[in-house]
């Protein structure tokens, strides 16, 4: 940019202003130059940065309303530039607005992006924001160890990816998990590192409010002189903070409460709390609001008030409900609105938009091939040289009828179009021909994109195991209700088979892998045991033997055959591999009880005879 340039002069004092820590100031100068910005002279995508500067200004400064309404023009303005950093700050805002309204959904969504764009670019800024931002939907979910994890990956990065300004919010974020885990000395120490981190910022207004936090734990922890003392400090601070001075005139407040509470002068306490909550009510969330009513019920009691107690609770019980709602609402109003947003800009972009779709269909094929082309690799590393034929004849009769409509729909859009380029160039085209071959393209590429989305859809069934299986952790299950609940999962209500259980067992294991090991086994009797409509039986026991869990699944239909036995736990071996089975069910049995219970799977058939599974894990697994 040229500092000569009259039109950025603002810009320079808004930035002159904020590296002074004025962020009132800034701000002022931020929202004055929005509304008309970029000025012609301006180079593209000012506009966008602009905006986040602006955005981050109003979260620092608490003012979360006026935040609310700039996100959507933001969103639109740094989608516009070709600037991932610009894009990954925007999303962090977003997660941490979303995160905050409740909308948990929403804040998943907009995480996605920024999954997407660290693991495309592991560049130290696209990391750190995105760490933060998971660690921020985690906390919203009650995952605080999870994402204590998280925000430890982040702050090793923040200082080389150029963020130190987010590192008072991080160890703020830090506090706010110790807390919900009860780990009080963790929680003061990142309380302390969020003051430190702050006045180095010069940002007054969240060192006074970590102050307070301190001093809440100290009068937790007894020590009423070291509280005192911090808040003092708290309030020498305020001073600094004009324009967000009653918020944290309300958190010195709260904390001076809970001293007096300790210490026992009830009165004093009640009365500086309900002080607090009618600060809050005005200028903080329900959710802030209804905490400060539940800490001041008990106190209430204390001083004489039950009925007043009782009152507390039941408001802050409204609250809770209120917000739900709300935050439900709110949720489907902005999906709504997004969606809409989005389907307009679509609606935009016209013919040039039709040839870009064609485009991204020849990639998806390319994709496509080269998805088949791994999987052979993949197969022939492996050795798995038995099962690749089968696999390649599936593969070919499950993607050729797709893959062919797509193909056959791009390659004549592409062929009209370049009809109508021809014409065009003639001077030979008009409206109602151009208006029919853009109708043609549109269809064309909607049938390359259903075929595509059809062969996507065929290719998830060989992906990997599902992760959240090999992360789930050992807990302790009465065997009889796994089988019942796989058997709910796996055999249809109408089929004609019959469960024998005897399996009145209680083990420490990890349940939801177990269960998934059971339903593939299950899903094996169901399809092949018995032939279709026929009746059968599956006897399912259970007992512990010499520090050994064992269940066993067998029934007494056909068997497998002999040449299929010694590869049944093969990956892509399957009796109805290129009808609709990936031939991965029970290699991913075998995988789980592998890894997750570490024991045994194995069969036991003949022809004719029935097929037994039997699975043994250690019973000390946990």
């Amino acid at each position: 940019m040229d500092p000569r340039t009259e039109a950025d002069w603002p810009w320079l004092q808004a930035e002159q202003a904020r590296a002074l820590a004025e962020p009132d100031a800034a701000l002022a100068q931020f929202e004055a130059a929005w509304p008309r910005w970029p000025a012609p002279q301006a180079e593209p995508g000012w506009r966008a940065q602009l905006g986040l500067h602006l955005a981050e200004l109003l979260l620092r400064l608490w003012r979360f309303d006026e935040l609310e309404q700039l996100l959507p023009a933001l969103h639109d303005a740094v989608q516009a530039q070709d600037d991932v950093l610009l894009q990954a700050r925007a999303a962090l805002l977003q997660v941490n607005q979303d995160v905050r309204k409740g909308r948990l959904g929403l804040a998943l969504t907009a995480l996605g992006p920024l999954a997407a764009l660290a693991q495309a670019r592991p560049e130290p800024a696209l990391r750190a924001l995105h760490a933060l931002a998971l660690a921020r939907v985690l906390q919203g979910q009650g995952e605080h160890e999870r994402a204590l994890v998280c925000l430890d990956d982040a702050l090793p990065l923040l200082p080389a990816a150029g963020l130190p300004r987010q590192l008072p919010l991080l160890w703020l974020r830090r506090a706010s998990s110790h807390h919900a885990l009860g780990q009080w000395p963790a929680y003061r120490a990142a309380l302390q590192h969020c003051v430190q981190a702050a006045l180095a910022q010069r940002d007054h207004a969240a060192a006074c409010n970590a102050l307070t936090g301190v001093a809440e734990d100290l009068t937790r922890a007894g020590e009423h002189a070291a509280a005192q003392a911090t808040l003092q400090q708290a309030e020498a601070l305020l001073a600094r903070v004009p324009a967000r001075r009653a918020q944290l005139e309300a958190e010195v407040l709260a904390a001076a409460a809970h001293l007096a509470a300790a210490q026992g002068r009830w009165p004093q306490a009640v009365q500086q709390m309900q002080q607090v909550i009618e600060l809050k009510r005005a200028s903080s969330t329900r959710a802030q609001t209804q905490r400060r009513l539940r800490e001041l019920a008990p106190w209430q009691l204390q001083a004489g008030q039950p009925e007043a107690a009782l009152a507390s609770l039941q408001q802050a019980h409204e609250l809770e409900l209120g917000a739900l709602r709300a935050a439900q609402a709110e949720e489907l109003a902005l999906k709504t609105e997004r969606l809409e947003r989005e389907l307009a800009r679509q609606a935009q972009q016209g013919a040039e938009q039709q040839a870009l779709q064609l485009q991204q269909a020849n990639e998806a094929l390319g994709e496509a091939l080269r998805v088949q082309r791994e999987l052979l690799d993949q197969l022939v590393q492996s050795g798995r040289q038995a099962a690749l034929g089968a696999m390649l004849a599936g593969l070919a009769h499950e993607l050729n009828t797709p893959l062919g409509n797509a193909l056959t729909a791009v390659s004549t859009t592409h062929e009209r179009l370049r009809q109508t380029q021809r014409l065009f160039g003639l001077g030979a085209l008009g409206r109602r021909a151009l208006q029919g071959d853009l109708l043609a393209a549109l269809e064309g590429s909607e049938l390359a994109q259903r075929n595509l989305e059809r062969v996507l859809q065929l290719l998830s069934g060989y992906q990997e195991l599902n992760p959240e299986l090999l992360a789930a952790r050992p807990r302790s299950a009465r065997l009889a209700e796994l089988v019942l609940q796989a058997w709910q999962r796996a055999v249809p209500a109408d089929a004609a088979l019959e469960l024998e259980l005897q399996a009145d067992v209680s083990a420490q294991v990890c349940a939801d892998s177990l269960q998934a090991v059971l339903v593939e086994l299950l899903h094996n009797v169901q399809r092949h045991a018995y032939p279709a409509g026929q009746g059968g039986r599956v006897r399912v026991r259970a007992w512990t033997a010499d520090g050994r869990h064992h269940l066993e699944l067998a029934d007494g239909g056909c068997g497998i055959p002999s040449g299929l036995l010694p590869r049944i736990f093969d990956p892509y071996v399957s009796s109805q591999f290129g009808q609709g089975r990936s031939g991965l069910g029970l290699f991913s049995a075998q995988v789980l009880v592998n890894t997750r219970l570490r024991g045994q799977l194995q069969v036991h058939s003949a022809p004719g005879e029935g097929t037994r599974f039997t699975i043994e894990w250690p019973a000390s697994s946990e």
